[in-house]
């Protein structure tokens, strides 16, 4: 196969987020820094590379290869889509580039388990504000801020190698939690409550927080749809 700059920068980034995860980033930067460099100068094959980095490339490789895999079945970028992402792109400060994934994963995963997308947009932007390797306290780990420990064969399904900081992994996994929820509270409000372990809460207010969050997610894919209509600028919104 071809390795193009970007599979190799993705597969890259990734290399440099398994060892910070592991408490290990200075060490992860430079070997990450010391193989790029390794690949620019010999390339993949070339004979110059010492060989305690063979197996770190070898690992490389095999991500990017799963990555340049995945890339044939990314969620679809529909109309809906992208009028969020520009909205969600103001509001969080976060590059069009990297939120428009994350939201065609929240409807792809939303039609796949019956859970409303705008719902998971929501859970997404209360617990993490769209940082996909934002970790708790407490565990909890990705957009979605699931706790690995206690969904193991969710994360599995995914794959050997699946991990929660792999943004579409988590919103699949999230996804797949929230509706474990549903079926068990009997009630919105309840899953919600139940999802952030703050089932005790009378106030509710996390599920508050998220429904709030989703009233404005539909509202502005209402105004983006009306401007869209009418020709005038999504910075309208």
């Amino acid at each position: 196969m071809r390795f193009t700059p970007l599979i190799i920068a993705r597969g890259m980034f990734g290399l440099v987020v398994r060892f910070a995860h592991g408490g290990f980033l200075a060490i992860g930067i430079v070997v990450t820094l010391l193989v790029t460099a390794r690949i620019a100068s010999s390339g993949v094959d070339g004979q110059l590379m010492p060989g305690f980095l063979r197996p770190v490339v070898s690992s490389f490789m095999s991500s990017a290869e799963a990555s340049q895999d995945a890339d044939a079945i990314d969620a679809p970028v529909t109309a809906p889509v992208k009028r969020l992402s520009n909205y969600l792109s103001r509001r969080y400060h976060v590059a069009v580039d990297a939120v428009q994934p994350l939201v065609a994963e929240a409807f792809a995963s939303g039609h796949t388990t019956g859970i409303d997308p705008l719902l998971l947009v929501a859970v997404m932007a209360v617990e993490s504000s769209f940082n996909p390797i934002a970790e708790s306290a407490y565990g909890a780990q990705g957009l979605m801020q699931v706790v690995p420990r206690f969904h193991m064969e969710k994360i599995g399904a995914h794959g050997d190698d699946a991990t929660l900081l792999d943004p579409l992994v988590n919103i699949r996994v999230g996804a797949q939690v929230l509706k474990d929820c549903v079926a068990r509270a009997g009630s919105l409000q309840a899953a919600l409550q139940a999802y952030a372990g703050a089932s005790n809460d009378a106030a509710a207010q996390y599920s508050s927080r998220v429904m709030s969050e989703r009233s404005r997610l539909q509202q502005a894919l209402g105004a983006a749809k009306s401007n869209a209509r009418s020709g005038r600028p999504a910075s309208q919104v």
